[in-house]
């Protein structure tokens, strides 16, 4: 019986100009990878340039962080050469792909939607976003992202001998980290399986809601309470909208203070998220207030 497999991929890019879709494509230029077994034990690598198909040069940028140069890329193999490499690579074990960051996984999607019209990955089955992972064992707050070499440093990874920036060096790196902070029930908790609803999550444009009859602008979350006593709150002006916020001024009847009360509903894939700003109005700023 073959047992599950762990594959840590790392992707380099470079942002170019399609004229066929009249916007910039994240062309992948190089993919580096590590194997390794359910003990975590490296058993293999792979790593490949990839010519480009869509831009003729690298950006200045690109050149500067990974060393590559326009020479290096051209001995490169086409992408759907590649990928199909990678997937024999893979071979027919149960398999789980990490990544550091769901980037990789957007430029994946990306290059396989205007290479071959679909914008899902072949070998993509279960998927863990590394960077969450580790985040969320280093305690990291839940909307910063945790930087591959912040994550060594705080881990003890050594990455003086290894090239940053490189899809192999990466991989190997983001390998290590999840060696360090490996809990198999915490672990599996993060295993996503990528059927249609993965990719639609993933598709999905988060937009600020802006219309008070959408069913999900709870308008109960509206209701506030005063920050100095807690007697509810009188709106006195009219709901305008700005910024991504809905705002108004509020009175308390009680202690006979003013307040601007914001409010905002974002929609994301399966849930809204809320926020309200509630401020209190000083005098020196009533006038400022009155006109806005």
């Amino acid at each position: 019986m073959i047992g599950i497999q762990y594959v840590i991929l790392d992707l380099e890019w470079n942002s170019v100009y399609s004229k066929k879709h009249s916007k910039f494509i994240n062309e992948i230029i190089e993919i580096g990878a590590v194997k390794l077994d359910e003990s975590l034990r490296g058993i293999d690598s792979y790593s490949s340039l990839i010519a480009t198909e869509i831009g003729k040069n690298l950006q200045k940028k690109v050149i500067e962080l990974t060393h590559l140069t326009n020479e290096d890329i051209s001995t490169g193999k086409s992408f759907g050469s590649v990928m199909s490499d990678f997937k024999k690579w893979i071979g027919k074990s149960d398999t789980v792909v990490m990544s550091w960051g769901k980037c990789d996984i957007y430029a994946l999607m990306e290059n396989f939607s205007y290479f071959s019209g679909s914008h899902q990955i072949p070998f993509l089955k279960s998927y863990v976003d590394l960077q969450e992972y580790c985040g969320e064992l280093l305690n990291q707050p839940a909307n910063m992202q945790l930087g591959l070499q912040p994550a060594a440093e705080k881990l003890s990874v050594v990455t003086e001998q290894l090239d940053m920036h490189r899809g192999l060096s990466d991989a190997v790196i983001s390998a290590q980290c999840l060696q360090k902070v490996y809990l198999k029930q915490k672990f599996e908790k993060h295993i996503m399986t990528c059927d249609e609803q993965f990719y639609d999550r993933l598709l999905f444009k988060p937009y600020v809601i802006k219309n008070f009859k959408n069913p999900a602008f709870d308008t109960e979350k509206l209701l506030t309470d005063c920050p100095k006593c807690g007697q509810r709150l009188k709106r006195i002006s009219k709901w305008s909208f700005k910024n991504s916020f809905y705002r108004c001024v509020m009175e308390c009847r009680n202690c006979q203070r003013r307040f601007t009360t914001e409010v905002r509903f974002k929609q994301y894939y399966d849930y809204v998220d809320f926020k309200k700003k509630v401020r209190e109005i000083r005098e020196s700023n009533t006038e400022n207030n009155k006109a806005d």
